[in-house]
């Protein structure tokens, strides 16, 4: 299912001693492109500090722990359900879902949190040092 946000990933490395986040997207819509083919990952790298560096490991560390937890409640999962119809090439209607995390949510402020290291791995203006306070907020939430 097409996504109506850009899609992305990234990766947290150490090269040589130093530590990175590697960003990597596409060059336009998979889904939506004219020529796949023509479709290009598109990969940036930046530094990070190494105590953002060592945080973003916590937390990814302490979100798996959760997630193997048959119990686990989380993740705060609140959120917004949407209910959208398109019809394909042959006329058939299908109907289909999304789901949309509260932004105060913990689910929305990890998607947050990612989008800024994301961000980071692109070479944009987003603070290490604000991205650090967030997920040490959301550290500290989780661990509640």
């Amino acid at each position: 299912m097409p996504s109506f946000s850009n899609e992305y990933s990234f990766s947290i490395e150490t090269i040589d001693g130093k530590n990175y986040v590697a960003s990597n997207s596409l060059s336009e819509s998979y889904w939506y492109a004219k020529n796949r083919k023509n479709v290009k990952l598109v990969s940036n790298k930046t530094e990070l500090a190494k105590d953002l560096y060592l945080k973003i490991v916590e937390l990814f560390k302490l979100l798996e722990e959760q997630t193997k937890k048959p119990d686990s409640d989380l993740m705060g999962l609140d959120g917004v359900t949407y209910y959208f119809a398109t019809t394909d090439k042959n006329g058939q209607v299908k109907i289909s879902e999304t789901w949309s995390p509260d932004d105060n949510s913990l689910l929305g402020r990890l998607v947050k949190i990612c989008d800024n290291i994301f961000s980071l791995g692109n070479g944009e203006n987003i603070s290490q040092t604000e991205t650090l306070k967030d997920i040490e907020k959301l550290l500290n939430d989780l661990k509640q």
